[in-house]
């Protein structure tokens, strides 16, 4: 299997890549679990299991690629007093995004916090890990675009 990491990883969380963190705390009420990670510069929490779980329509997402290797990803950010930024991302076939949210003082704290953290993407013969700071594309919905349950996953597949 080859590898290639744009984030150094010092923890694996899931299909997360973190690089610094000054602690990490772990909370699990049976239906859903959370990773909450303090950084020098940030606050993080990695969503682990929850009982929402909505199916990705990477037709509408943006994606990262390396090779054939891509993540499918969704970003949006809010500023009032501090950075807030949701990260959604899968790659296709997989049962539910990954969701993290990032809180940074600032925009440089948040794109040094960006650059911490990392997706990890797989197939057979190939691993990558794509860091968040290449998930430029922000969109101004608060909330991933979804397949409807209505339909079959399969018409909510990336084209290319």
């Amino acid at each position: 299997m080859s590898f290639t990491a744009s984030v150094a990883c010092l923890l694996t969380i899931g299909s997360v890549c973190v690089h610094d963190l000054k602690s990490l705390e772990i909370t699990d009420s049976g239906l859903f679990q959370n990773a909450d990670i303090h950084g020098s510069s940030y606050e993080a929490v990695i969503e682990l299991r929850s009982d929402y779980i909505p199916a990705p329509d990477w037709s509408r997402m943006n994606s990262v690629c390396s090779g054939d290797l891509c993540v499918f990803y969704f970003k949006h950010c809010e500023s009032s007093g501090q950075m807030v930024c949701q990260y959604w991302f899968s790659q296709p076939g997989d049962a539910k995004n990954t969701r993290v949210m990032i809180k940074a003082k600032d925009q440089d704290e948040l794109d040094a916090a960006e650059n911490d953290f990392g997706a990890i993407a797989k197939s057979d013969a190939v691993q990558a890990v794509f860091s968040f700071k290449r998930f430029t594309a922000l969109s101004r919905e608060a909330s991933p675009p979804l397949c409807s349950h209505r339909v079959p996953q399969s018409s909510c597949l990336p084209s290319h």
